[in-house]
Order: C-alpha cells, then sequence, then structure tokens
C-alpha cells in the first residue's frame, strides 16, 4: 500500500507540473505575441514585430495615422536655405522642419491646377486655443530610411517660422476634409534653435509636376504642402534668384558691390549708377516681352498668383498658375473682377505652372539718398526711388531695368520722413512691356 500510495503521489506531482508547464508556455506565448505587435487589425500596432521597438524611443510618444499613414514624430530640425534674417518686412525668419517616421514607403498626393501637392499637411503651433498661430508647412520631403525597423521612410515637414517662433510646442493637423484641428504636443522634442540637427533642401529639390500618383519614398522628393505653401516656395525662388542676378552684375563689374545696398544711387538724379556705361545702356533700353512663362513679383518677391483666389475658384480656373492676383495667404474675400481687370489683355503672358518660368517681372522699391538729421528731432530724410527689374528665370541674369520715379518726403508737415513704392506706376510701366 505504501508503495501504490507513492506512485499516486507520484503521478499527481507530474500532473501538476505539467500543467505548471502548459501555463508558462501559455504565458511565454502571449508576452512573444504582444511583442511582435500582434494587435487589432488596422492599428498602428499591428504592422509588424518592429514597431513597438522603435515605439519605445519615441520621444513624445505620439502615433498619428492619417489617409492609411503611420507616423510618429522623430525630431526637429533646422533648414538653414530658409533663413531670412534682417528682413524689414518679414523679420526675424528661421526655417524650421517638423521630421516624422512613417511606416508605408508612398506618400500620398493630390493634383491641382498648379502640380502635384500633399495629401495632407502637418501646421505647427506655439497656442493650441488660437488656430490662426499656426505656422503652416511650404512643403514637405519624403525620403528612404534605413535601419530603423519598421519605418520605411522620413516625412520631413518644411515651415518658415518668424520671430521668436522658432521652436514649435504642438503639431495641428486635420483629416482631409475635415474641419476641426487635432493638437499633438511636441514639447519633448524642443530645444534650442541651434542645437537642431541641420538638414539642406536646395530650390532645384522641389517637384511640382512629376506625379499623377503617391509618391515612393525611393525618390528623395521634396512637394509643396499646399497651394499657399507653392507660393512661399516661390516667394524664395524670386528672392534667390534676385540675390544670384544682383551679384552677378556686381561681379561683372556693371554696378558697384555693396554690402549694404543692391544699388549705388546719384544723388542728384537719385538714378541707379552704372559703372559700365555700355552695359547700363544696354540693361535700360527699351524691353517688350516676346513669349509667356512671366511671373510678377513685388518688392518683397511676393509673387502674384491666383492661388490665393480659392473664393473664386471657378474663375481661377480660365487663367494660368500665375496671372497676377494679390491677397494676403488665407483671405477668401477676394475681390476677383477688380483685381482681374487691369491683367486680362495680358493673361497669356503668364506662367501656367512652375516648370514654365521664363521671366520674373518685379518692381522694388530702394534707398537712393539719406539726408541725415534733415527734420527736428535729428530725423533723416530719406528718399525711395522705385525699380522695375526683368530677370531671366533661368540664367538668373537681370536683362532690362527701368527706373520709374523717386519719392522724397516734403520739407515740412512730411506724414513720413521715409519715401512710399511707386506701385501704380511700376504697374502701368509693367502693363506696357507685356506682348
Amino acid at each position: 500500500m505504501e508503495r501504490n500510495t507513492d506512485i499516486c503521489n507520484s503521478r499527481s506531482t507530474s500532473k501538476r507540473m505539467s500543467g505548471y508547464i502548459s501555463r508558462s508556455l501559455f504565458v511565454l506565448l502571449v508576452l512573444l505575441l504582444s511583442m511582435t505587435g500582434c494587435g487589432k487589425i488596422g492599428s498602428p500596432d499591428a504592422s509588424d514585430s518592429s514597431t513597438s521597438k522603435v515605439d519605445t524611443s519615441n520621444p513624445t510618444g505620439i502615433s498619428i495615422e492619417i489617409e492609411g499613414r503611420h507616423l510618429i514624430p522623430e525630431k526637429l530640425v533646422r533648414i538653414p536655405e530658409l533663413d531670412d534674417t534682417n528682413d524689414e518686412y518679414y523679420g526675424s525668419v528661421k526655417g524650421v522642419g517638423l521630421c516624422f517616421l512613417m511606416q508605408e514607403d508612398t506618400f500620398p498626393t493630390r493634383d491641382s491646377e498648379y502640380g502635384t501637392l500633399a495629401k495632407f499637411s502637418m501646421d505647427l503651433s506655439y497656442d493650441t486655443t488660437n488656430d490662426n498661430s499656426l505656422c503652416r508647412a511650404c512643403a514637405v520631403k519624403v525620403e528612404p530610411i534605413s535601419g530603423v525597423d519598421g519605418y520605411h521612410a522620413r516625412v520631413t515637414y518644411i515651415y518658415f517660422a518668424q520671430g521668436s517662433k522658432d521652436i514649435p510646442t504642438d503639431i495641428a493637423y486635420k483629416y482631409p476634409g475635415g474641419t476641426k484641428y487635432n493638437y499633438e504636443s511636441v514639447k519633448a522634442l524642443s530645444q534650442d534653435e541651434n542645437g537642431l540637427e541641420t538638414i539642406n533642401i536646395g530650390l532645384k529639390d522641389y517637384v511640382f509636376n512629376k506625379y499623377e500618383s503617391d509618391v515612393p519614398a525611393s525618390d528623395s522628393t521634396v512637394l509643396p504642402a499646399s497651394e499657399a505653401g507653392l507660393c512661399e516656395i516661390c516667394r524664395k525662388r524670386v528672392e534667390t534668384v534676385y540675390d544670384r542676378a544682383i551679384q552677378k552684375l556686381q561681379n561683372e563689374g556693371v554696378i558697384a558691390s555693396s554690402a549694404d545696398a543692391d544699388f549705388s544711387f546719384d544723388n542728384a538724379t537719385l538714378e541707379p549708377i552704372f559703372n559700365d556705361s555700355v552695359k547700363g545702356s544696354a540693361l535700360t533700353s527699351a524691353w517688350k516681352a516676346s513669349e509667356g512663362g512671366v511671373v510678377l513679383a513685388g518688392p518683397r518677391f511676393d509673387v502674384h498668383a491666383n492661388v490665393y483666389a480659392e473664393a473664386d475658384a471657378t474663375k481661377a480656373e480660365n487663367y494660368p498658375a500665375f496671372f497676377p492676383i494679390s491677397v494676403s495667404w488665407g483671405n477668401t474675400q477676394v475681390n476677383w473682377d477688380n483685381q482681374a481687370e487691369p491683367w486680362k489683355n495680358y493673361s497669356d503672358c503668364f506662367a501656367d505652372s512652375v516648370d514654365d518660368w521664363k521671366y520674373i517681372v518685379m518692381y522694388k522699391d530702394y534707398f537712393s539718398r539719406r539726408e541725415e538729421k534733415y527734420y527736428a528731432g535729428g530725423l533723416d530724410r530719406v528718399s525711395v526711388t522705385t525699380l522695375v527689374l526683368v530677370i531671366d528665370a533661368q540664367t538668373e541674369e537681370i536683362v532690362h531695368i527701368k527706373c520709374i520715379a523717386t519719392d522724397c518726403p516734403p520739407g515740412v508737415n512730411a506724414t513720413s520722413t521715409t519715401g512710399s513704392l511707386m506701385r501704380e506706376d511700376a504697374l502701368d510701366y509693367i502693363y506696357g512691356i507685356l506682348k
């Protein structure tokens, strides 16, 4: 009997051990499944075994799913090509980028009459209680990545951040077709702007009309983020072409080299001084646009285009993309007829896409004479001369210069000690040089 009891006890112990092992194996299996991301179908955690590895290093803890793409904020970066400092109109502007890791290997796009645009945008916010404080993305860069399990692409949204708003606190985004913003904090990514990693994005990298469907990340492409973003990119393009064209004239000795001013002006006539009289005469001789592809730009390099005329979209479709309508970003109260009327006879002159730019025709004001302590109280009197410049967009060379007029504040009862841009006179001249 004792022997049989021992056998029974042995069998009971064996069964208990077997059950314990089974339960242990089951728990281990559950743990393994949880580590491999076996979650709900369609959830970010269900993508593959590597997602959870990346999520554990995600400094914000944010995962965004939009248009079938799964993204996590990765880092803030600086983009120095977009920096505009000491500009009297824009103030101090910094190029800022916000990088996301994306699980998918294509980025969704949408078609517009201006070219291929990103299908959704990720804007930045510095005050989540006010949608008007948003810093809107102007472009988005899509590029392949390697060495990050479960993620195939890096998506970098690109911004012009003004003044002290260099580092954002939140992401603000809408689902396509939605009306309300969603906010996610990225304070965990914030740091001093000088400590941010720098990436380079040149104007030549932008693509406007190449894609008719989603962009593969393997192509490393930079797209406009929206119609308004396209205008910001174009403004920077005009500024860059202008700077290079002025530098060429200085390098060739046609105008004086100066770190303080683009042109030197005769103190009596207040017209530009040309050190090379032959080339100066050629630049100021009569000029006429002989073909289309014209882009009109204002004194701060702002491009006039019907991109802004979203409230009159049906009318905009009948004109080239760069037909000169000029209103502020986001303004939906566009009086299309009043703005379009002066240009209707010249519709064929203007470029229909960024790729079609041939000539940049711009009007710009310059300080041409400063009379120190002219007014009571020691204030200077500053005369302002308005020029019209025609720049070959391909060769980046100035081909025509017209001195329009100079505005000199009166000696007494002056409402301003600085002259004004002669905008209407400049536009009247531009009407005349278009075919």
